[in-house]
């Protein structure tokens, strides 16, 4: 099974090399995308975009090059965070054609990528539609324009990328699902990735988090070395407490993480919690309390992506001080600020039994606006269960569409598998409190692929709730 590093790893040497790959996309935007190197754009790759697309050839560029060739916004209005920014048309100046043509429109992007082009290069409005990428990329903002560039600057080509939303083929009055992005990509061997995957590279290949101070202390449970840190991308502020030396011990350190609210700022409460930390540590024999300071902006960010952004700036503290396997321990957790859902269980269709891991159902909105999904990102969590008679469960827990099965325009659907657990729970009320991020959702070329991921989705799961 291939891990999101080994799948973007792989659309980069297609990219390099100037073949297409899939783009599949993720919460925001649930298209997927054809997606090439604007400079390796070719009268046959343009045509086979047409031919599967959906007849919009569009150009990622990035603010740089967008401000160089004098391309100005399409409109002033850009409402919400996940709105395109798209620019006015272009056609290459020096054509001999329409400009409509896939020859016509092949060369427009490649002189799009070309950092020799002028504003006189191209002609207003035309039949290539750039838009302008957010200048953090992916980290930045969730979209095909990000990804492309991400991608093209990855791969070491010009950081212009050609791309098209991809037409289902059992209905070409939609955009295809990801199941069928995914069978697409087969069908013509090309290479696929989710847009995730793009944002779990970058976390796991670029720094992101800067050391802002260092300071040695001690306290009654031993010295201490307090770093502080930054992260550009969340904008987060950290100080990371370590107790006792990296190395030189036979388990793993505990890294404790604690997460300010506004009422520890100012008050004894954040002493106390960290005192509690630190002992934790220090009875454990070595390890780090990582403290997540408060800000104003915190309450107006408290969303699963933004929360799974944190989770990587803590991943990087952890690796930058030296530890390469922890037990993570959540403090104050998030049990209080961690998305919750409360829903009757519904009966469904039994595929999860068939595949050893039975699932309780619960059907969340469709369009994200009811509280109880506002701010639930898709994907794999840990998460604890709460049930109608006390009890609190552990579970692996699935938020997604069905695309596998219900196709696009299907229930979103939460599924949580519950750990040691048996008994009836259809018609019943169940809460369920995520409680970490695992992965993204992912499509599976066999049953033995899912049924492994699920494994290690358990796996993963028992680690987060251990505590």
């Amino acid at each position: 099974m291939r891990t999101p590093i080994a799948r973007v790893e792989q659309a980069l040497a297609d990219v390099a090399a100037g073949r297409s790959i899939v783009l599949i996309g993720g919460t925001a935007d649930q298209d997927s995308y054809l997606l090439a190197a604007a400079e390796k754009s070719s009268t046959a790759s343009i045509a086979f975009m047409v031919r599967h697309g959906s007849g919009l050839i569009c150009a990622a560029v990035t603010g740089a090059d967008a401000d160089r060739l004098g391309l100005s916004p399409m409109s002033t209005l850009c409402s919400g965070s996940s709105s395109v920014d798209y620019l006015v048309s272009v056609d290459t100046a020096d054509g001999s054609g329409t400009g409509i043509s896939a020859i016509d429109r092949a060369c427009t992007l490649r002189l799009l990528a070309d950092p020799h082009s002028l504003p006189a290069t191209f002609t207003r409005p035309g039949h290539v539609m750039p838009a302008r990428a957010h200048p953090g990329g992916v980290l930045g903002k969730i979209g095909a324009a990000e990804a492309a560039t991400d991608l093209t600057r990855l791969a070491g080509v010009m950081s212009a990328g050609a791309y098209t939303a991809l037409v289902s083929v059992a209905d070409e009055t939609r955009m295809a699902n990801p199941q069928e992005a995914n069978d697409f990509a087969a069908r013509h061997k090309l290479a696929w990735l989710f847009i995730d995957d793009v944002v779990a590279y970058r976390r796991a290949t670029e720094t992101a988090v800067r050391a802002t101070f260092r300071h040695n202390g001690a306290t009654t449970f031993g010295p201490y070395v307090a770093r502080g840190f930054h992260s550009d991308v969340t904008g987060t502020d950290f100080v990371a407490y370590t107790v006792a030396d990296v190395n030189g011990h036979d388990t793993a350190p505990q890294v404790v993480r604690h997460r300010e609210d506004a009422a520890d700022v100012g008050s004894l409460g954040l002493a106390d919690s960290l005192a509690t930390a630190m002992k934790s540590v220090a009875r454990h024999g070595h390890g780090t309390v990582v403290v997540e300071r408060y800000s104003e902006r915190q309450s107006l960010s408290d969303n699963a992506r933004h929360m799974a952004a944190v989770d990587a700036d803590v991943a990087e503290i952890v690796r930058t001080i030296g530890y390469t396997t922890v037990e993570l321990v959540e403090q104050g957790e998030r049990a209080s600020d961690a998305p919750v859902v409360t829903g009757l269980v519904q009966h469904g269709d039994q595929r999860g039994r068939v595949l050893g891991f039975p699932t309780a159902n619960i059907e969340l909105d469709n369009d994200g606006s009811a509280a109880s999904s506002k701010f639930l990102a898709d994907g794999v969590w840990a998460a604890r269960c709460e049930l109608d008679d006390g009890r609190t469960v552990s579970a692996a827990v699935s938020i997604g569409r069905r695309s596998t099965f219900y196709g696009n325009a299907g229930r979103r659907l939460l599924e949580a598998h519950l750990l040691d657990f048996t008994g009836d729970l259809y018609d019943r009320e169940l809460t369920v409190r995520l409680v970490g991020w695992i992965r993204s959702q992912t499509a599976f070329g066999s049953k033995e692929e899912l049924i492994a991921a699920l494994n290690n989705d358990v796996q993963q799961a028992r680690k987060m709730l251990v505590h």
